[in-house]
């Protein structure tokens, strides 16, 4: 079921790929989407399914990636019945806060942009720290995807800022034209490739910096002495200054 706001509603109805009904209906403006017997007429693949609460975990996980990359939108997940999670429009950082259980306070943002694109990272400050790349995500054109290339700018831009074996959680949202990326190199559109990678990638460093250099304490990586060490391989004072904790060059791809 559709309605535009101010249109009339319609409701289509469509079976083993087959349109049955396309007809007015009442309803508000949105859009509802019911799905039912998803593999009534693939048996083989209904045989291969998981758990049901395994199933449910999947479909919470997509869910979330599309929540998060629309904060405007109202979510809710149902679960055999029953209203699981309610997620209603919010601003960016807030949608990210409630999708992923994290403390709005360490959150914050940072844009970049480049010839054909702009980079908006989400990141929580070096406090908010994890043992694993599990909240290092990407989404190009509101699609969540899992580009390597994008994790590791994000981790080079955080370079010098988090104690060895740790990671950052960080959300890079990349709005780019169409015509500068592939989705078509896999067959569920997981992966991209970039006409321009090495701009990109120096666009999310930069926006990571801006991010954490705009940030009132920088927690300082704990596996090395107080200190940054200059060229010379010499210790520096303890400084603040974001600039010199610059890393080497990106050398591209």
């Amino acid at each position: 079921v559709s309605c535009p706001p101010g249109g009339v509603a319609h409701r289509i109805v469509v079976r083993g790929g087959r349109q049955e009904a396309l007809e007015p209906c009442e309803g508000r403006p949105g859009t509802v989407v019911d799905v039912s017997e998803l593999f009534f007429n693939y048996p083989a693949r209904k045989k291969f399914l998981r758990s049901p609460s395994a199933e449910a975990g999947l479909c919470r996980s997509v869910f979330i990636d599309r929540a998060s990359a629309f904060p405007g939108v109202s979510f809710r997940l149902f679960a055999d019945g029953a209203l699981r999670l309610s997620l209603p429009a919010a601003d960016h950082i807030q949608r990210i806060s409630r999708c992923h259980d994290l403390d709005p306070r360490l959150l914050g943002t940072a844009e970049a942009r480049g010839q054909g694109f702009t980079v908006r990272v989400i990141a929580a400050s070096p406090d908010g720290r994890r043992t694993d790349r599990r909240l290092v995500q990407a989404f190009v054109n509101n699609r969540r995807v899992q580009e390597f290339s994008l994790v590791q700018a994000v981790e080079f831009g955080f370079q010098g800022f988090l104690p060895g074996g740790y990671h950052p959680v960080a959300f890079v949202f990349l709005d780019i034209d169409p015509s500068l990326v592939d989705f078509n190199i896999h067959p569920a559109k997981k992966e991209v490739r970039f006409r321009t990678l090495p701009e990109v990638h120096r666009a999310v460093v930069s926006a990571t910096r801006m991010f954490l250099a705009g940030r009132a304490s920088i927690a300082v990586a704990r596996d090395e002495p107080a200190g940054l060490r200059g060229s010379d391989g010499r210790q520096d004072p303890l400084s603040l200054s974001f600039e010199r904790r610059s890393s080497p060059p990106f050398a591209g791809y």
